[in-house]
Parts: structure tokens; C-alpha cells; sequence
């Protein structure tokens, strides 16, 4: 499937741009996080990649990226750059895809901005690709990213058991997903928890 390079994206609290090679420090701190590759890393990362290395790589998805991939930056509504977002497997012939979000900047977990990322994602996939169904997967110990899902009205599908050796341990990978009557009949009515934090900072 061939795709341009992703659109940038607005919303309310987030937008969502191209990725950059003027970000490649962060991408690359960010790729060598050992948190951060534990909750969105299918195998586990056993050392630290080269800038290089990194770099090549970087370079590649933003030149030549895999079929049926869309990747993004997501930067704050001042600009401030603080995690990734894509979509992939992605198919016009079925109208389906897989979307994944990392609030990489851990001074921004908890103030709506993935949400607000999602809200961003949603819209796009569903409106202007006009795509049916829109997938996306979580282990079981990621609860934060499970919780939004749920949250913003994903149906819990399936759980894969066993699916991860992790440290010693097996986890199960869940599968969630939302289509495209259900947003079309809740979109306006999705939570925006940017909003009740905004109302109490302006309260304090």
C-alpha cells in the first residue's frame, strides 16, 4: 500500500507532525529507555543502540517508510515535542488499521495528552481515510494505555495468553479495537480530560 508522507494534525491540546531529523537526540534518548521499550517493545532491548545506527534508521522512516505505515511526532500545542504516535497495518482495501501512542516525556503522563492524541488519530482515520475499523494492542501490564483505550470507548477483543517473555515472566498481549458507527454515534461525546485539568489549574 502506498502512502505519502503523514499529514500534520490539530487538536484541542496535541498536534501531530512528520517525524524530523532535527529531533534525533531525543528520538534517540527516547529509543534507549529502557521504561519506555518495556511498555511499546515487542522484543526486549538488551543494549543501547549507536547514534549512528540510530540515525540510519531514523533516516529510513522518513525517506523510504514500510508499507502501510504512518509515524508522527506529538508536540504540545506550545510545540514542545513529547512523544510518537502511528498507524499501521494499514489497508484502504479493508479500511482497517492498528494504532499505537507513547507519551514518551514523562513530565506529561497524566494531562490529557494522549487522549487528546487519540481524539486527533481517530478523526483523521476514521473522516478523511474513512476507514471502518481502527485496532490497538496493549500488555497487560501497560494499564495506563489500557485504560484509555477502555476510556475512550475501545471494546476489549481478545488477550493473546502468554504472548511475552518479559524478565522472567509471561504476559499476555490484549487486542482492543473501535469501529466506525460507534465513534461516528460518541464522537462528540469522547472524554477530554485535557479540559478538567485545564479547569483546575485556572481553580488553583
Amino acid at each position: 500500500m502506498e502512502l505519502h508522507a503523514p499529514p500534520r494534525l490539530t487538536g484541542a491540546n496535541v498536534s501531530l507532525g512528520p517525524l524530523q531529523m532535527s529531533n534525533l537526540y531525543t528520538h534517540h534518548r527516547w529509543n534507549n529507555d529502557p521504561e519506555l521499550n518495556r511498555y511499546d517493545s515487542m522484543e526486549p532491548v538488551t543494549e543501547k543502540e549507536s547514534l549512528s545506527s540510530f540515525k540510519r534508521r531514523l533516516e529510513q522512516m522518513i525517506v523510504a517508510p514500510p508499507p502501510g505505515v504512518l509515524d508522527w511526532e506529538i508536540h504540545t500545542a506550545e510545540g514542545d515535542l513529547i512523544g510518537l504516535a502511528f498507524a499501521d497495518h494499514l489497508s484502504t482495501a479493508s479500511q482497517r488499521c492498528r494504532i499505537g501512542v507513547t507519551i514518551c516525556d514523562r513530565s506529561c503522563w497524566g494531562k490529557g495528552y494522549g487522549a487528546g492524541t487519540l481524539h486527533v488519530l481517530l478523526d483523521y482515520l476514521f473522516n478523511d481515510m474513512q476507514l471502518h475499523r481502527v485496532a490497538a494492542q496493549s500488555f497487560c501490564f501497560n494499564v495506563a494505555w489500557r485504560r484509555l483505550l477502555e476510556g475512550m470507548g475501545f471494546t476489549h477483543e481478545s488477550v493473546q495468553a502468554d504472548f511475552l517473555l518479559r524478565d522472567g515472566e509471561r504476559h499476555g498481549l490484549h487486542t482492543y479495537a473501535m469501529l466506525k458507527p460507534y465513534y461516528e454515534a460518541h464522537a462528540e461525546t469522547l472524554p477530554r480530560p485535557w479540559e478538567a485539568n485545564k479547569a483546575s489549574v485556572e481553580a488553583a
